[in-house]
């Protein structure tokens, strides 16, 4: 009898080894299978810099129009300039430039086989317009989001951090509670 039951004790412990032993294949045959979708955890290299760049150096749509202003001031700058009094003298030496700071428009009368454009001066130009332009674009950005231009109605809807709750009965019983203990 004792014979048996370590036959028994015996073939249970095989049995054991044996559900161990599936139990580990199990476990090395089983792999994680991870998903791997296009878009997740990916960003675009425009997404990774606006989240260091503030929101006012995002430029807006009012850039388009502070630099058609700039060219138009341009323009008008270089009508303001025109010499009249030259031309109606009969000088025929005339020429009008077009730009500021460095003219990228001449117009003359003696000169006509040569192009009016400065390309040199027309790139340098619009660079420091576009700057211009962008830099208004960031002031105008940071002047309407300050708090004091804003109405009332702009005001409530931004809700305040550090606001006080208002206490309601059960906070007020359970701080007498606990302030009497």
């Amino acid at each position: 009898m004792e014979k048996a039951s370590e036959d028994i004790i015996s073939l249970k412990e095989e049995g054991k080894r044996r559900d161990e032993d599936s139990l580990i294949t199990q476990k090395n045959t089983v792999k994680k299978i991870i998903p791997n979708y296009r878009y997740i955890k990916q960003e675009s290299v425009i997404q990774t810099i606006r989240k260091f760049v503030p929101r006012e150096f995002v430029p807006t749509n009012k850039m388009a129009v502070v630099l058609g202003i700039i060219f138009l001031a341009v323009v008008v700058l270089a009508l303001v300039q025109f010499p009249f009094d030259q031309l109606l003298s009969g000088n025929p030496d005339v020429v009008v430039r077009v730009g500021y700071p460095y003219p990228f428009l001449e117009l003359g009368v003696l000169n006509m086989g040569t192009s009016p454009v400065r390309v040199k001066n027309s790139i340098i130009d619009i660079i420091l317009y576009v700057l211009l332009s962008y830099a208004v674009d960031v002031l105008l950005n940071f002047i309407m989001n300050i708090r004091l231009v804003k109405s009332e109605e702009e005001k409530k809807e931004i809700p305040e951090i550090f606001k006080k709750p208002n206490p309601n009965v059960s906070d007020a019983i359970t701080k007498k509670i606990f302030s009497a203990a």
